[in-house]
């Protein structure tokens, strides 16, 4: 007996193809033939110009590139301030609003490389991609590459000011030449370059693509990737630093209508079958807004570099991020202020002793000994009982910045007396007690020391 006579299921498959090779007649036939009237007719597609109607045609000597221009206010006094509900939030201060940046400011932002000479408001260019995935640069296309830039109505009025988002559009894989060569125009005309992310993402992306198109883009101007500030501004207050959590929690930005990143590729591949086209609105939409919150992330950031006191600032670890800028930056003449105005709030027990630490180093770098010693006794008093070495470090200062042998030995003296009373008290458990005989032993060893110093100083 053949084996395939055994598979009870094998032969039921076989009888139901024959019924169906009897019915159509011997031959396979597509479903559609059999019952074409069940098969419903497919729409024809939805014209980009009935979609997005402001999205007009621009042709070069590479293809055709769409092209959509959108302008913001940034002073406003009502919440529309654009028929789509783009919004330039929070507004600057019109009296702080300079129409150029300092060097200084735009390397305290981690420009690279950093610019020579103060840089006009007006030459700043803002970039932000939509791509058709996260793979490499070989196999990803950005499809929709958002421009954004200030631009004064009357030159010097803060009051005129807007921003402007221009977006160019990929109708079609063979139309990336034409997108390339109009940006690279474009990009061109500006002296700076900001994104987020952009340096892990959106430039290179940009210039593989390029180069694959035989070409290359001006992306050499100094670029300011805001993710990085971000982080060390606000990462300790806020965790999540993406885009949408500095909208929601910094610039107070709700956005009326969004859609998913993780959705736009799917949408624009739909687009190109010729399918629910007027999904592509929230993804313009979605760019515009992105484009916009940089411009504003961008005046904020400047304010806040500038000003110790300003309103946005209401923690101390903001502070210190603001500090650990102007020092990345070599500027440590700028970061004083702004450590000291955070170490007037409640002390964090998380970030405090970071904070400590830094500006002990300023004072140590500057020469401000005097002004060490007082920050670290009033460590001493209020937290000297759980971190020990702070008596340590209070004698260090004394004896090798000040030059005080006498200060450092009652220092020492102090922390003996303290470090005893801890250790007898009963009320130290195994680690801290370990803390406070390691501490003992080390200013038992550092007194004998300071005494035969003084002994061979009054010789």
């Amino acid at each position: 007996m053949p084996f395939d006579e055994l598979d009870e299921k094998a032969q039921d498959r076989r009888k139901r193809i024959d019924r169906a090779l009897a019915v159509a007649g011997g031959l396979l036939k597509r479903a559609s033939e059999l019952c074409g009237s069940m098969v419903p007719k497919r729409e024809p597609p939805l014209a980009l110009e009935s979609v997005l109607p402001d999205l007009a045609l621009t042709e070069n000597a590479h293809g055709c590139v769409r092209i959509r221009r959108v302008e913001v206010p940034v002073f406003s006094a009502g919440e529309c301030v654009h028929p789509r509900g783009y919004v330039f939030r929070p507004q600057p201060d019109p009296a702080r609003l300079s129409p150029s940046l300092d060097p200084d400011l735009l390397m305290a932002l981690g420009a690279m490389p950093p610019p020579d000479t103060p840089v006009a408001l007006e030459r700043i260019a803002f970039l932000d991609t939509e791509t058709t995935g996260l793979g490499g640069p070989t196999g990803t296309y950005a499809f929709l590459v958002g421009l954004g830039y200030f631009r004064y109505g009357v030159p010097g009025e803060p009051a005129t000011l807007h921003f402007v988002c221009e977006q160019y559009f990929m109708e079609d894989y063979p139309h990336e030449p034409a997108l390339l060569v109009h940006l690279r125009q474009r990009l061109s005309e500006f002296e700076a370059l900001v994104t987020f992310n952009g340096a892990g993402y959106d430039i290179p992306l940009l210039e593989a693509r390029a180069i694959l198109n035989r070409m290359r883009l001006p992306l050499d101007l100094p670029h300011v990737d805001l993710l990085w500030p971000a982080r060390i501004v606000y990462r300790p207050t806020i965790g999540s630093c993406a885009l949408a959590s500095l909208e929601a929690n910094v610039l107070g930005v709700v956005r009326r209508h969004d859609i998913e990143g993780a959705f736009i590729p799917q949408i624009y591949f739909d687009h190109l079958r010729g399918r629910g086209r007027e999904r592509l609105v929230p993804v313009f939409d979605h760019n515009v807004q992105d484009i916009v919150s940089l411009g504003a992330l961008l005046l904020l950031f400047v304010e806040m570099l500038e000003d110790p006191a300003h309103a946005a600032l209401q923690r101390p670890e903001n502070l210190h991020g603001i500090a650990r800028l102007w020092r990345s930056a070599g500027r440590v003449e700028h970061e004083l202020p702004f450590l000291e105005s955070a170490c007037e709030y409640e002390p964090s027990p998380q970030s405090h002793f970071k904070l400590v630490g830094d500006l002990l180093r300023h004072y140590r770098r500057t020469g401000q000994y005097a002004r060490g010693v007082e920050l670290l006794r009033l460590e001493c008093r209020r937290a000297g009982r759980r971190h020990p070495e702070l008596y340590t470090e209070l004698a260090k200062w004394y004896e090798h910045r000040m030059r005080d042998v006498e200060a450092a030995l009652r220092v020492v003296e102090e922390a003996q007396a303290q470090a005893d009373f801890m250790l007898g008290s009963g009320l130290l458990d195994a680690q801290a007690a370990c803390r406070w005989s390691a501490l003992l032993t080390d200013l038992s060893q550092r007194r004998a020391r300071l005494l035969r110093k003084r002994q061979r100083q009054g010789k």
